[in-house]
């Protein structure tokens, strides 16, 4: 059996025998034929530029850790996304993928066509996984655009395995809460004087 992607009466189903849990829902408007749309939450990271003038560094290396050059925002209505500005944002919905099913988050057309590009690498979500999604988003524009909290931001494609999965997903992101800065860092083993 090869990966077979779900349809919107799969996903229904998945839904409602709550294998696949994904909340708050609003059915009507985030379940299209073959993808569920995903809301922007109330949450984003963006480097704090003073942070990194500060730091004074030649290099950036890939083994620190990114968040003390961080800032978090919580969000009441909307996020302005400056020309050329990367932001980190978290979905809204609390999502938990089972054994037998994985995951796929692509931007929405309807974003790409504003110059908005939503989750533009690492949209896998392995099966086990369950928390909230961390999109990166990238203004293309020249100028400023403004995301709202619980626009529909992107779609997460779901597919059957072949067999479920014996080691579900237990990585250093799973059951994250909010928007998550990246851990790469956690990859590198410390030195020990």
């Amino acid at each position: 059996m090869a990966l077979c992607i779900l349809s919107d009466v799969d996903i229904l189903r998945e839904l409602k025998t709550a294998n696949l849990v994904i909340r708050p829902i609003d059915l009507e408007k985030q379940i299209g034929p073959c993808s569920v749309d995903l809301r922007m939450g109330n949450e984003a990271l963006v480097l704090d530029r003073k942070k990194m003038v500060l730091n004074n560094r030649a290099l950036f290396k890939m083994e620190d850790d990114i968040e003390p050059y961080m800032e978090r925002i919580v969000l009441e209505n909307s996020l302005v996304i400056q020309p050329g500005e990367n932001v980190l944002i978290t979905n809204m919905e609390w999502i938990e993928i089972p054994n037998n099913i994985r995951g796929r988050i692509e931007g929405r057309s309807s974003l790409a066509r504003r110059f908005l590009e939503v989750h533009s690498t690492g949209g896998f979500v392995d099966s086990g996984f369950c928390g909230k999604i961390t999109l990166e988003v990238t203004n293309k524009l020249n100028i400023p655009q403004e995301l709202k909290v619980g626009e529909r931001v992107c779609q997460l494609e779901l597919s059957y395995l072949a067999h479920p999965c014996e080691k579900p997903y237990s990585g250093k992101y799973k059951g994250q809460k909010s928007v998550t800065p990246s851990k790469l860092h956690l990859d590198f083993p410390k030195k020990v004087l």
